[in-house]
């Protein structure tokens, strides 16, 4: 899952249309609803961090390899959760336990990119707090919605 720059940007429809909200609407002061079960792991990176990780990419003179993955960080939804909460003290985060788990895969080695390119992701509370503050500047109120979405949509 990638942390979006913008509530204003990135997916409106799909699996992943919560991957900017779960912070957004809480750093807005309203209340979020998860589809899925607190115990669902994921794997999550800031946008951020994957423009850096392209960029050195697409201008290094040779590679290596012809395949990278990103990584991220691999979180518990609950632990994401407590994540936003120490940063928004008191965010309203609901999940869906009745929702069946994300079909994602949550463990990546990203040995090859960290190690060619040099790059270490920020951690995964940098990257949250940056989004959280990006969208208390903008005060946007998000247009994607994933009321109804599952991860089968």
């Amino acid at each position: 899952m990638c942390l979006g720059r913008y509530p204003e940007a990135g997916r409106r429809r799909g699996t992943t249309v919560w991957a900017s909200d779960f912070a957004s609407l809480p750093a807005l002061g309203k209340p979020v609803t998860l589809p899925f079960p607190e115990d669902d792991w994921n794997c999550y990176i800031y946008v951020d961090d994957v423009a850096e990780q392209v960029y050195r990419l697409t201008t290094k003179v040779a590679l290596t390899h012809r395949v990278y993955n990103s990584g991220g960080h691999t979180l518990l939804a609950r632990e994401l959760a407590a994540l936003v909460r120490e940063i928004v003290p008191g965010a309203e985060i609901e999940f869906s336990p009745e929702k069946p788990h994300s079909p994602f895969v949550y463990r990546l080695d990203d040995r090859r990119i960290r190690e060619e390119l040099g790059f270490s992701l920020r951690s995964m509370r940098e990257g949250v707090h940056d989004h959280i503050d990006k969208v208390r500047r903008l005060g946007s109120e998000p247009t994607r919605q994933f009321a109804g979405a599952s991860p089968s949509n």
